[in-house]
């Protein structure tokens, strides 16, 4: 899992966890984008693989989906104190399991704190967001520096934009290719 936008997430969340900002720290009208690669290691080698990483993929859109309904419920949601005691147990968690100290790009860049602060926004803002999936890849949808990345990968994309039309790009993964390429 990595963040797309905003690409500067992980410094809102610590100045957040310092108490130099409140919830919300992610505003309506600013794009909020994430992506998945699955097959990053090898690629992805049968149908077999494909249809598991797709099962993959609906099991984490409907864990998505789940937690932006229990946001939207639950009165805490949009407490600066309870989040950031949430997120600071996730902190703890973190150092424990690294047995030392981690270092702060690891903490602030966690995927479990970074997708909990995106589906708090989404929820907070009644945001309509989708997630699109593409692949595996083939050689001619991937531009040719980035083969050795993507080429026979799945790729999933999520934005809180209403759909695929409403992104303000040519294409949902050109910002994915140029994050790769960064």
């Amino acid at each position: 899992m990595g963040l797309l936008f905003p690409e500067d997430l992980p410094e809102r969340i610590k100045a957040f966890l310092a108490g130099e900002k409140d919830f919300p720290y992610i505003s309506v009208e600013e794009i909020i984008g994430l992506f998945y690669i699955f097959g990053k290691q090898r690629g992805i080698s049968s149908g077999l693989e494909t249809a598991q990483i797709l099962q993959l993929c609906g099991k984490t859109v409907r864990e998505f989906d789940k937690a932006v309904v229990q946001y939207k419920t639950n009165a805490f949601s949009t407490d600066s104190n309870f989040t950031r005691s949430k997120y600071l147990k996730r902190q703890l968690q973190i150092t424990v399991e690294m047995r030392e100290r981690p270092t702060s790009e690891r903490l602030y860049k966690d995927p479990i704190i970074v997708t909990d602060s995106i589906i708090q926004h989404i929820s907070f803002h009644n945001e309509k967001y989708f997630f699109q999936v593409y692949g595996p890849l083939k050689e001619q949808e991937v531009v040719k520096e980035l083969h050795r990345s993507l080429l026979g990968r799945v790729v999933m994309v999520g934005f809180n934009r209403e759909g695929e039309k409403s992104v303000p790009f040519a294409h949902p993964l050109i910002p994915l290719f140029t994050h790769l390429r960064e």
